[in-house]
């Protein structure tokens, strides 16, 4: 039997072996859906980054010079209060980004 801390290494372990089978999955599809949009002349990259989403995001935006960030809204707030405020994914891109941001629903 495993006890104490050792269980957590072994939870840990396993999380990191799920992340690392999930991104292999979205890279795959990514790399599919890309190139069917190269085949019709349409320029078209993915990446694929794991860590805090702003943070990472925008050093990749940098560093490959982007001429704009697009990405989704939340769909988590109704009536007024979708007028009045952004999520805060959302509202950290356009507040930090060092290029335009489009943000599409």
């Amino acid at each position: 039997m495993i006890f104490g801390n050792n269980m957590e290494l072994i939870e840990q372990a396993r999380m990191m072996n799920i992340g690392r089978t999930t991104e292999n999955g979205w890279n795959k599809r990514a790399k599919e859906k890309i190139e069917q949009l190269n085949e019709q002349w349409i320029k078209f990259g993915c990446e694929c980054l794991t860590g805090p989403a702003v943070e990472k995001i925008l050093q990749y935006a940098d560093a490959k010079k982007a001429d704009m960030i697009v990405m989704g809204s939340s769909n988590r707030l109704r009536g007024i209060s979708k007028i009045k405020a952004l999520g805060s994914v959302t509202r950290k891109f356009s507040e930090l980004a060092n290029c335009p941001v489009l943000i599409v629903h």
